[in-house]
């Protein structure tokens, strides 16, 4: 049987913040996968940040330096929300 702890991670055109869910994904002597939810977790967006990105929609608005620098910050910000997941399911990291 093979097992892994894993986090997924999203963030939809609500742009309400980025969802992780920490799952169980295993597969039987047969094949058969199974996943389990451990926990899941939102963090939401800044007014600011939401801003940011709704910028970033409007080519009129849009530049390729916000571009640049807001895959960073969103970057970021997957990171922190996969590390909130985990340690608020009681993992360690």
């Amino acid at each position: 049987m093979s097992e892994r702890v894993v986090v997924g991670l999203m963030s939809g055109t609500s742009l309400d913040g980025i969802d992780a869910a920490l799952v169980n994904i295993s597969e039987s002597d047969n094949q058969k996968i199974q996943v389990k939810l451990i926990h899941f977790s939102t963090l939401p967006y800044t007014g600011s940040m939401r801003e940011r990105i709704l910028a970033l929609c409007d080519p009129n608005r849009s530049r390729l330096e916000d571009i640049s620098l807001s895959n960073m910050l969103l970057g970021e910000l997957f990171a922190k929300a996969a590390k909130k997941v985990v340690t608020e399911a009681g993992f360690e990291m």
